[in-house]
């Protein structure tokens, strides 16, 4: 099923190159080529950051900073270009197509939405499973993220060069407060295209309708659906608070997106860019980190300005992962179970360090 699906990403990549150029809105030719008379070698980034709101954003501070970094480290022989607002494609289809036909080099993208291509990303389908972002970055510095890049590598082409962090995911609704799993019964609402993510809210008592993160706005706004779930960032900068008005701080699952570039293309770059890509994309890592408790906490004190925000207790949630939580035996069987254990005992770890 995985690999019908990298064939048909190439299929709809190539399409929308040609189509592309057709319209002569881009250009097919190897980058590679670059860095006569003088020019940079442009690698291009396929990327759903917000020009408007870019520098709002923990994760889009260290992109740009990576950009700066790494056009400093090879004397301007190399330029990252940010294609922001997907502008090269947005669906995860476009995404994998567009690297594999060498449409762009690079892509930032939710790691959530790759469920259909790829185990690489099981750690993070478990519902209530991380307790802080600092139980998640543990996991994403040890063997678990190991063995996350090495997968994604194999299924997809695409090399990680930074997991970048949005934080807790919350629920946000137009129909009423939502205290309760109760409260969630009957709702439809909007996730990433993920079998796992799907199943933790049917598990809740909600109709999921998967669909693209561009088509989200208007569906709300639209009345398709009554329901979304994302990080403070998200529902912040795309002002989902003007068509919702209520927000749980059910902090259900953790966002982190990754920052790729097709390993193709990786490998015909010499060994000291290479290096200095590798270097950058962890330093990248380590900024966002360091920016995101701040702006999550800022957005979140701006959208209870705007909507109605209940922030359950600590019991209150213990409620919504008892539910949720049912949902971890399709996600661990496909695991198998030493990766499970491996996942598991590296979270425990994790918790147990900070205990200390």
């Amino acid at each position: 099923m995985k690999k019908f699906k990298r064939y048909s990403a190439l299929f709809l990549a190539m399409l929308l190159m040609l189509s592309m150029v057709g319209c002569g809105g881009g250009s097919t030719e190897d980058p590679g080529a670059g860095g006569e008379d003088g020019e940079p070698i442009k690698i291009r980034v396929n990327s759903a950051f917000k020009s408007a709101t870019l520098m709002e954003t923990a994760n889009g501070i260290a992109a740009s900073e990576f950009v700066d970094a790494v056009a400093e480290r090879t004397n301007g022989e190399y330029e990252i270009q940010l294609f922001m607002d997907s502008q090269l494609g947005g669906s995860t289809d476009q995404v994998i197509g567009g690297m594999q036909t060498g449409a762009f080099e690079m892509c930032t993208k939710a790691v959530g939405d790759f469920g259909e291509f790829t185990d690489a990303f099981m750690p993070f389908n478990f519902p209530y499973l991380f307790s802080s972002a600092e139980v998640v970055q543990a996991v994403i510095d040890g063997p678990v993220g190991e063995r996350i890049r090495e997968e994604c590598i194999e299924d997809t082409g695409i090399r990680i060069l930074a997991f970048t962090e949005l934080g807790f995911r919350h629920i946000t609704n137009s129909k009423h407060p939502i205290k309760t799993p109760e409260d969630m019964q009957g709702l439809k609402i909007r996730t990433m295209n993920d079998p796992y993510q799907i199943a933790a809210m049917e598990a809740l008592g909600a109709s999921v309708t998967p669909m693209a993160y561009s088509e989200l706005f208007t569906a709300l706004q639209t009345k398709v659906i009554d329901a979304q779930e994302n990080p403070c960032q998200n529902i912040w900068t795309e002002k989902f608070f003007e068509v919702q008005d209520y927000m749980t701080t059910t902090k259900h699952s953790y966002t982190i997106q990754m920052v790729g570039i097709s390993e193709a293309y990786f490998q015909s770059l010499p060994e000291d860019v290479q290096q200095i890509l590798l270097e950058e994309g962890r330093n990248m890592e380590l900024r966002n980190r360091e920016e995101l408790e701040r702006i999550d906490n800022e957005q979140l004190e701006e959208l209870k300005k705007v909507m109605e925000v209940y922030e359950p207790t600590d019991e209150e949630l213990a409620q919504f992962r008892e539910v949720a939580s049912t949902s971890w035996g399709e996600a661990a069987e496909a695991m198998g179970e030493e990766y499970y254990n491996l996942l598991l005992s590296e979270v425990e770890k994790a918790e147990a360090a900070l205990a200390e």
